[in-house]
This record gives C-alpha cells, sequence and structure tokens, in this order.
C-alpha cells in the first residue's frame, strides 16, 4: 500500500500504529530514522548489514527491523516512505512525523469491500460461487 501526502489524512505516527501497533511502531519509527541518517551518511540507499554495522546492531536485529518494515509498507522501500516524509517536510514545514498521509484510494467500491471477507470463506468457496453465477 504505497501511501500518499493527504491534508486530511492520519500521521504517520498514527498510519504505522495502526499497522504494526504502538509498540513495535515504535521500533519503526527508529528504525527509520536511522535508515534515513545512514542514507544522508552514504549519500545512497544502506543495505540492511550496513545499517547493523552502522548502529552496532547483529545481522538478526537489523533484518528483524527491515522485516517489521516490509510488514508495515509491503511492497515498498523505506526509501520511498522516507522520500514522501522529506517531500511533506519540504512543502509544509514541521517534524516528519507529523506528516499527513493516507492510502490510496481503492479503485472502485467493490475493491474497497473485497478485502474486508478475506479469509472469512473455505478455500474454492469464492472461486466455485463465481462459477456458478457464470452460468
Amino acid at each position: 500500500m504505497a501511501l500518499r501526502i493527504e491534508n486530511d489524512g492520519a500521521t504517520i505516527v498514527d498510519v504505522i500504529n495502526a499497522r504494526v501497533g504502538q509498540r513495535r511502531g515504535m521500533r519503526l519509527i527508529a528504525f527509520l530514522q536511522s535508515w534515513d541518517l545512514l542514507r544522508d551518511e552514504l549519500g545512497r540507499a544502506p543495505s540492511v548489514d550496513e545499517y547493523a554495522k552502522r548502529f552496532g546492531l547483529t545481522p538478526a536485529t537489523a533484518y528483524r527491523d527491515r522485516n517489521l518494515f516490509d510488514e508495515a509498507f509491503p511492497g515498498q522501500a523505506p526509501e520511498e516512505v522516507l522520500d514522501l516524509l522529506w517531500a511533506w517536510h519540504d512543502a509544509r514545514g514541521g517534524p516528519l512525523l507529523a506528516a499527513r498521509v493516507a492510502d490510496p484510494e481503492p479503485e472502485s467500491w467493490v475493491d474497497r469491500f473485497a478485502g474486508a471477507f478475506t479469509g472469512l470463506y473455505p478455500p474454492g468457496y469464492l472461486e466455485d460461487l463465481r462459477n456458478e453465477w457464470e452460468r
């Protein structure tokens, strides 16, 4: 779920807390701040191993931090999220954690509600139902 800047959206902190919980959210915020600092120092996107070495973490901890990011922002790189936050900051000022963001709108009202029913039906049930309707 790629984020976008949205004046009426939730803060990035609220989005993170909603996605991974408050305790893990604090860990993720620390990861993003550290990743951004290292990215600035290196002048490029760091690797997880560089992140671990720079901040004195075990590789396992560093990979856990990166996996937490991937859980909260599937299909995105930390650089994408950080670039969005910095774009918000450059346009409006203020702390990055106060950035107002939102998920993109679903393509249609069907898409919006379709995800709500995932996992409620036995495997293959919805496909059988679709086939029945097509007959």
